[in-house]
């Protein structure tokens, strides 16, 4: 995809990935264009199935994408967060210690990674078991392993034990959360729990480069139980997105 639009002007590439946002058709043309596979168009446009898992190369990080899902298929289109990962970035240099706390299937992971070069350490943790699983696969797609990248599937919140966890469908696997929202409508399971403060204890970490933190409204939670860390500035840069929506559901709000 990437090769195919960098040889059309901005203004071109701009509105064919406006159009991608919102078509899948155009997902299975670029797929079909791009496919080095010897069929007809025809054929390759009904392959793959855009519900199953696809293995891609984006910005040189290897996914498996599941374009149904509108976070994976904002990857696959270079459209995710891509300010907001380079801001990131800025602050991540070899020898860098990461932690990405709702990680989902690994994109702040995988470039922490990337940028580390194998001099660092990323500790990544998210909640639901079955994006664990995703997350587990795309980081074994990049060769990235213990000890660079360890990965945690637990909560991080203000206490060490075990909490309830909402899941999102399998099609939206950005809205997971501690927290009960209505428009979730997930299942309930329970999943381990960590305070940062007891994990970094136990870990032995006494310096942290860069904390991202996406946690769905669960974010007060996770700062109480790294109180300790905040106080003695072992955290020396954090990136934790707010959502104003769903903090008013939590009885909090930013001032």
């Amino acid at each position: 995809m990437h090769k195919v639009l960098k040889i059309l002007p901005m203004p071109i590439r701009a509105s064919i990935r406006r159009a991608f946002k919102k078509a899948d058709f155009s997902l299975r043309l670029l797929l079909a264009i791009t496919s080095k596979r010897k069929a007809s168009l025809k054929e390759r446009l009904s392959f793959p199935p855009l519900n199953k898992p696809l293995n891609v190369t984006c910005n040189k990080i290897h996914y498996s994408l599941n374009l149904n899902d509108p976070l994976q298929k904002k990857i696959f289109l270079s459209l995710y967060e891509s300010k907001d990962l380079q801001l990131v970035l800025n602050y991540i240099k070899p020898g860098a210690i990461c932690i990405d706390v709702g990680a989902n299937i690994g994109f702040y992971t995988l470039h922490m990674a990337k940028a580390l070069n194998n001099r660092g350490k990323v500790y990544a943790f998210e909640a639901d078991p079955g994006v664990f699983e995703k997350l587990k696969t795309n980081c074994g797609l990049n060769n990235f392993s213990s000890p660079t990248v360890q990965l945690f599937c637990a909560a991080v919140s203000n206490k060490t034990g075990e909490t309830e966890f909402y899941q999102s469908s399998d099609v939206c696997t950005g809205s997971g959360s501690i927290e009960n929202f209505p428009d979730i409508g997930g299942q309930k399971i329970q999943v381990k729990s960590i305070a940062l403060d007891d994990f970094l204890e136990e870990e032995k970490i006494s310096n942290i480069d860069m904390l991202k933190v996406d946690i769905e409204g669960h974010e007060f939670s996770l700062l109480q139980g790294a109180e300790s860390a905040l106080k003695k500035h072992i955290i020396k840069n954090i990136f934790l997105e707010f959502n104003g929506q769903r903090l008013r559901e939590t009885g909090y709000r930013l001032k």
